[in-house]
């Protein structure tokens, strides 16, 4: 359907149109673990939202090629590219934008046991996402902190023992 999409957008020169299916089959791709064609179609998507200044869009673009280079374990440029996408959320004042990359940065981190750099990226998108209502970007938060608790070896749960358990049935 996305290919359709395209070649409809093409016939009717529709070059925003194009860009957003694009975008959609980098999303598509990333979900199916296809992470190298998901970069190719992110590329592309990229250079259209680049060319015509469309920054909502590109900053979405960006949220998925980061994605795809944690999938690939290249952290530096993992990194990069949320940072990148930071910065568009903040000049836009997209807060959906800036809670993912910040909660996205600290996954990253994590993925690197850069534990102090992740629990300050984690608490500023948890921050945000709670103030703004932003409750998917919350959830993640509260994961990948959580996640981060474990990494450090902080586990978060208390182990019964078998006539404590036996107390509480």
């Amino acid at each position: 359907y996305h290919e359709k999409a395209i070649a409809l957008r093409q016939e009717l020169n529709d070059e925003w149109g194009i860009a957003q299916s694009l975008q959609l089959m980098g999303f598509c791709y990333l979900w199916k673990g296809e992470y190298e064609e998901s970069i190719k179609y992110c590329a592309k998507s990229r250079n259209k939202f680049q060319r015509m200044g469309e920054q909502w869009e590109l900053d979405l673009v960006y949220i998925c090629l980061g994605y795809n280079y944690l999938c690939l374990a290249d952290y530096p440029r993992a990194i990069d590219i949320s940072l990148h996408a930071l910065e568009i959320g903040e000049k836009i004042k997209d807060n959906f934008g800036i809670s993912n990359a910040e909660v996205y940065l600290s996954y990253f981190h994590i993925e690197k046991a850069e534990f102090n750099k992740a629990e300050k990226w984690g608490i500023k998108g948890l921050s945000l996402s709670e103030e703004k209502k932003i409750w998917l970007i919350n959830c993640e938060a509260n994961i990948f902190l959580g996640y981060l608790e474990i990494e450090k070896g902080n586990y978060p749960f208390v182990r019964l023992s078998q006539e404590e358990i036996g107390a509480h049935v």
